[in-house]
């Protein structure tokens, strides 16, 4: 599209009150002039609401222009105050991470040096625990193959049987419970998911979650293909206790967050259902989440 044809589209949108065509405009002024789109989305972070004012955020992050900067300084004071709406945290953070400011790289790199010491193992991850968006995560879960979420967890009964059915998880805890087990799996195992290792007389060796056992047998749900299964005692050569297959995320940086975030399950008010929407590893989770916790 010729620049002054753009142009010219983008100031009969942004007159507009249709929200979609302005967000568009001012995602698109950024090829005519990115002072001009910083001008246009700056605005947007006092009064837009929660999706448009991270928009916003990622358009400004991305503009190669001094102003984009005063924007981003002013948010980030913001932040320091308490004064910027958690849901915005992670999305202001990685569009300072864009930027090559000395002033934002300074002040990022006293944010994560704060964080690192910081006694609370979720402190540097709080910032995932608003601002998701369900819709996506839900998309991940039901229809990514390669994130395996639906071999271990249920989502209204749908899905294995590993996990517990995600939908009642997420009116039983809350986002802190279910952040701490994506982030430390194995801090807080959910009652009647327990994982265990079983080694037979004949040197298989079975990954599960028990279900339920006596004198005679054990019954406990496969990992590897979300079935249960009854196991004689008298086959067992070895039991032992087994840590969650998902991998801990103690060490993730920013950038590895959002992911973190997509993991929400609708929960409480219609408009802002967004606790984490993959059960944790600690309710049987599997080492595919890697795929589902946040897409865009």
């Amino acid at each position: 599209m010729e620049s002054a044809k753009l142009a010219d589209g983008i100031k009969v949108a942004v007159e507009d009150t249709d929200k979609p065509l302005l967000e568009a405009a001012r995602q698109l002024a950024a090829k005519v002039s990115p002072a001009d789109a910083v001008k246009l989305n700056a605005p947007v972070l006092e009064k837009g609401t929660l999706r448009e004012k991270q928009s916003a955020l990622a358009t400004i992050g991305s503009l190669p222009v001094p102003e984009a900067d005063t924007v981003i300084l002013a948010e980030l004071d913001k932040l320091d105050a308490r004064k910027l709406a958690p849901g915005l945290w992670l999305d202001l953070i990685e569009a300072a991470s864009q930027r090559d400011n000395p002033e934002i790289k300074r002040r990022l790199e006293e944010r994560e040096a704060k964080l690192a010491q910081d006694q609370d193992t979720l402190a540097k991850w709080k910032d995932c625990l608003e601002g998701g968006n369900a819709k996506h995560g839900h998309e991940v879960f039901a229809e990514k193959a390669e994130a395996a979420c639906m071999r271990c967890h249920k989502w209204k009964g749908e899905g294995g049987d590993v996990g517990p059915d995600l939908a009642k998880i997420s009116q039983a805890t809350d986002r802190i419970y279910i952040l701490e087990s994506i982030v430390d799996p194995n801090a807080k195992i959910a009652p009647g998911y327990d994982s265990v290792l079983l080694t037979l007389n004949n040197g298989d060796i079975i990954l599960g979650v028990l279900n339920a056992e006596d004198a005679n047998e054990v019954t406990i749900t496969n990992v590897t293909d979300g079935k249960r299964m009854k196991v004689k005692t008298a086959d067992i050569k070895e039991r032992t206790h087994a840590p969650s297959p998902m991998p801990p995320r103690h060490g993730r940086s920013a950038r590895q967050k959002r992911p973190a975030r997509r993991r929400r399950i609708p929960r409480h008010r219609e408009d802002d259902r967004r606790a984490l929407s993959a059960a944790s590893p600690s309710t049987g989770g599997h080492a595919g989440h890697e795929q589902f916790e946040r897409r865009f």
